[in-house]
């Protein structure tokens, strides 16, 4: 890859040399997926912190495509499932066309879980938008494909060829040769399964014409495979199940089909040796199990470098749940802290209103107990003039008693006030 890239090449425009060490550090996450899965990892987590500073809403919906799509081959289904769905929001956001792609994604990571109810609901959702849209994207056939797949391993094989026989329809309708050429191979393919050795012989056959005149020589390795495996177990024509072998496996070294190349390879060591031709027999064997033991180390080479990352990622999310107990125990202590400040400034307050209701109360008990000493003087000088009064009473009563009439009469009005003045009193 060129330092910076042709923007021919690309759907999107880069603007600036951070948009373009994304875009590199992705390329080179996408290239080692299948063979190096942590250095895959390491350059897509470079480009996932890169992203968090650019705003190419396309350059974006790329790079979380190709982490959902990294995550998902390294069989870590929660990240790729996040970052499909961060694809899919990012998409609606800006109305795009094509959610198809992230749904259909979204349905493939439920598969690879086992789920197959959301897997298909989630098909479901990606197809309906590609035939509002009528998109001749592959991903379009390759929607129809999951579907067909699923119906396939539970053995629905007729539900499975209807399928393949309305995408073959919609082909035909948009013109579209690359689903006309998987449409054909896959009819082919249930034709086979279902016994219908003339319909999988034309339908293979139709596929084979146009991947060749497309120069799609993937496809037409696996037509050509397809046809050897058809003419050797169905038909027992071994020369042209041996015809078909070889093409397909000279197509698979050429272009390195490695996989399928062993398959090929194993298949013409089986016809050789049954045709005696021990030395061929033995070539395509030696070539077969060397084909084997590279892909047992590959896969055991990508098995360890999953368990290393699924170890590496379970740590990330214990350290995440360590770290959210400290910042939930720290909230919390936070919390008491801030109570207890609170409870302290209360009572305080509630101290110092006490402190003057106390005293208050005291000012007002002096002040009673004064008003008590004022009564009680008072009524001890009431008594006390009472007290006068009755002996001066006693004593003029006593005087008019002894007195002459003309005296008695001058004492009477003297008697009454003081009468009076007691009643006064009392």
């Amino acid at each position: 890859l060129p330092k910076k890239p042709i923007q021919n090449f690309l759907l999107f425009q880069l603007n600036d040399e951070k948009e373009y060490e994304v875009y590199r550090s992705v390329y080179h996450a996408k290239k080692n997926s299948n063979l190096e899965g942590q250095l895959s990892i390491n350059y897509l987590n470079k480009a996932l912190i890169g992203s968090k500073q650019i705003k190419n809403v396309e350059l974006l919906i790329f790079v979380y495509e190709a982490a959902g799509e990294i995550y998902l081959a390294q069989h870590l289904d929660k990240e790729s499932l996040k970052y499909f769905n961060l694809q899919l929001a990012l998409m609606k956001k800006n109305k795009s066309t094509k959610t198809f792609i992230p749904l259909n994604e979204i349905g493939n990571v439920y598969l690879s879980t086992n789920d197959t109810a959301k897997a298909k609901h989630y098909y479901n959702l990606a197809l309906n938008d590609v035939k509002r849209y009528k998109f001749k994207d592959s991903t379009r056939y390759k929607i129809y494909a999951n579907l067909a797949s699923m119906e396939q391993k539970k053995g629905n094989f007729y539900k499975a060829l209807k399928i393949y026989d309305e995408v073959e329809k919609v082909s035909l309708a948009l013109k579209d040769t690359t689903g006309l050429i998987l449409s054909y191979r896959n009819i082919s393919m249930l034709n086979f399964e279902l016994n219908q050795f003339p319909s999988a012989i034309k339908n293979a056959l139709l596929a084979k014409q146009l991947a060749q005149k497309k120069n799609d020589f993937f496809e037409l390795a696996q037509i050509y495979y397809q046809l050897g495996i058809g003419y050797k177990n169905q038909t027992k024509q071994n020369q042209k199940a041996k015809y078909y072998f070889t093409k397909s496996f000279l197509i698979s070294q050429k272009h390195q089909y490695n996989s399928l190349k062993k398959r090929c390879a194993t298949e013409l060591s089986i016809l050789f040796e049954y045709e005696g031709d021990f030395e061929s027999a033995n070539r395509y064997l030696h070539l077969s199990k060397e084909l084997n033991e590279q892909k047992i180390k590959q896969e055991a080479s990508k098995e360890l470098s999953i368990l290393r990352m699924n170890y590496q990622q379970k740590l990330k999310e214990e350290e995440k749940v360590i770290y959210q107990q400290k910042r939930n125990m720290t909230f919390w202590l936070d919390g008491i802290s801030i109570v207890f400040v609170l409870m302290v400034i209360f009572y305080g307050i509630q101290f110092k209103k006490l402190k003057k209701i106390n005293k208050e109360n005291h000012r007002f008990l002096n002040q009673i107990e004064r008003k008590n000493k004022e009564i009680i003087e008072k009524n001890l000088q009431l008594l006390q003039s009472n007290k006068t009064i009755e002996n001066v009473s006693k004593k003029l009563i006593d005087l008019k008693k002894t007195s002459s009439n003309k005296t008695q009469k001058e004492l009477l009005p003297l008697l009454n006030e003081l009468k009076n003045s007691k009643k006064g009193f009392n």
